[in-house]
């Protein structure tokens, strides 16, 4: 199989790049690098401090310098539509040992996650994600677990791959973003009963997809559920 490989990525390269360079000036005049933003949040004398720095020798004509000290270096944007690809150059170690089966199984859950997040909120930035996307998110699951399309499981599935892929990028191209899908899983996260498990199966004997139950069929043949009330080859209670 093809695994991920250097050329992932590489629509975020330059703005990686160019951030590890203002982290690495701002190190140099003993300060930390943030945001501008995050920046003029810092207290008076911290925010006097980098303008001193600023006031030594021609630093203050040199641009690159001028960023880095008063955060005015964009950290990299990753669109929703790119996290993938970005995930599995963050964990190619682990890819690298898969079989291409394996390597299937393992990337579809995450990229139906990030597909119906995009349906949902939109194709936004990394960066731009807000805890009203995250509400948005979580409530389109919960209507539809109440109106009993799905279980809390499925959604909870969901959002465990998608922090997961968030908190892995974030890492790697150290962005240090806020945790907006904290605390965003679903009550009633536990596996069906044999009287649901019965009851969807009766009802939709074939609906065997990734968002929902499994069919009578693969719960049979996965040895999930043993129940009379569905035998092989039969579609009625008695």
């Amino acid at each position: 199989m093809r695994h991920p490989g250097g050329r992932r990525g590489q629509g975020t390269r330059d703005a990686t790049v160019a951030l590890e360079e203002a982290r690495h000036r701002a190190h140099a005049l003993q300060l930390t690098y943030r945001r501008v933003d995050d920046v003029a949040r810092e207290a008076l004398a911290e925010i006097l401090r980098r303008i001193d720095a600023l006031a030594v020798g021609d630093r203050r004509h040199d641009p690159a310098t001028a960023a880095a000290t008063l955060g005015g270096v964009d950290l990299p944007e990753i669109k929703l539509s790119g996290l993938c690809d970005e995930f599995e150059v963050a964990k190619k170690t682990t890819i690298a040992k898969m079989s291409a089966g394996q390597f299937k199984k393992w990337k579809n859950g995450k990229k139906h996650a990030i597909e119906l997040l995009i349906t949902v909120i939109g194709d936004k930035a990394n960066t731009r994600l807000t805890r009203d996307d995250v509400l948005k998110y979580t409530d389109h699951w919960i209507e539809r677990v109440v109106d009993g399309e799905v279980l809390a499981a499925t959604a909870n599935r969901d959002l465990t791959h998608i922090t997961g892929m968030l908190s892995a990028v974030s890492k790697r191209h150290r962005l240090n973003l806020d945790r907006v899908f904290a605390g965003a899983r679903l009550e009633g996260d536990a596996p069906p009963s044999i009287y649901q498990f019965c009851l969807f199966t009766i009802s939709n004997p074939f609906a065997c997809n990734s968002s929902s139950m499994p069919c009578a069929k693969c719960a049979h043949s996965s040895g999930l559920i043993q129940c009379g009330l569905l035998q092989s080859g039969s579609s009625s209670l008695g």
